[in-house]
């Protein structure tokens, strides 16, 4: 593809305050799946996670992936970065603001996936040269690694697959446990491909494949609530909305002016 120099994910993710237009917002459930820096997931009790500090020590790609209460993003009104302000209250003298979460998010989090750091939306100034890859390294590395374990189990190969991933990343230690049997290889690596691949247009497809859809679409979404009062601050989970899948959501409706033209074809199951 040629590149084009623009601001087009910029002006989809970035929130109010850069004057963009809000186009997803990351839900508590894909943070969460981010472990710490040193590999272990949050509900490990060993891996340091502090739910009234939960960002501090994560792994660096939720940096890259997420826009979090005061991550720093370019301005085009200064000179330079300044925090993005998602919490409601008051905090060094500056209160609730057009990116808070109620006002600017749903969630309490807006997307960073594939933004310039100095890409401001709108902006003639801060554009950025971009082409959109279609496919990644990290993808064929976590195709092959799937493909590897569901074949012959968690070999050594499939343990390097998915650890040169974790080392790019920059979690220390990288290494996965040792020891994993093929369900658990399974899980880690369906993780992997989660977070590595957020935003990617994956997940949507991946669960499906899996036929896992009912665990993971089935569920009531969760969003983040930052509370600041100075330099006090409280962090308070909250629901945003129930989703629901059902097994006939697995494949999609013929329609029925289709459906209609013969006797022999017959629509997909709970349709």
């Amino acid at each position: 593809m040629r590149p084009t120099n623009n601001v087009d994910l910029e002006e989809l993710f970035q929130p109010p305050s850069r004057t963009g237009k809000n186009g997803a917002f990351p839900l508590q459930g894909l943070v969460d799946a981010f472990p710490m820096k040193n590999g272990k997931a949050i509900t490990d009790p060993t891996s340091g996670y502090n739910p009234q500090d939960p960002y501090t020590d994560r792994d660096p790609r939720l940096d890259f992936t997420v826009i979090r209460d005061q991550t720093p993003l370019q301005n085009r009104l200064v000179s330079g970065f300044s925090p993005i302000n998602i919490y409601q209250g008051t905090y060094k003298g500056v209160s609730t603001g057009p990116d808070a979460v109620y006002i600017g998010t749903s969630t309490g989090y807006y997307t960073n996936k594939m933004l310039s750091p100095n890409a401001v939306s709108q902006d003639f100034q801060h554009r950025t040269n971009r082409v959109l890859p279609l496919i990644r390294y990290a993808e064929i590395l976590l195709d092959y690694a799937e493909a590897a374990n569901e074949y012959n189990g968690p070999s050594g190969d499939v343990y390097a697959a998915v650890e040169a991933i974790r080392q790019r990343a920059g979690l220390s230690p990288y290494q996965l446990p040792t020891g994993l049997n093929q369900e658990q290889m399974r899980l880690a690596i369906q993780n992997e491909r989660r977070i590595e691949l957020a935003f990617e247009e994956h997940r949507f497809w991946d669960v499906r494949r899996w036929k896992i859809a009912e665990q993971t679409d089935n569920i009531q979404t969760k969003g983040m609530e930052i509370t600041r009062n100075g330099n006090a601050a409280t962090y308070k989970i909250f629901n945003v909305r129930k989703r629901n899948f059902r097994t006939a959501m697995y494949l999609w409706p013929i329609p029925q002016s289709e459906v209609a033209k013969s006797p022999e074809l017959i629509q997909n199951p709970g349709y």
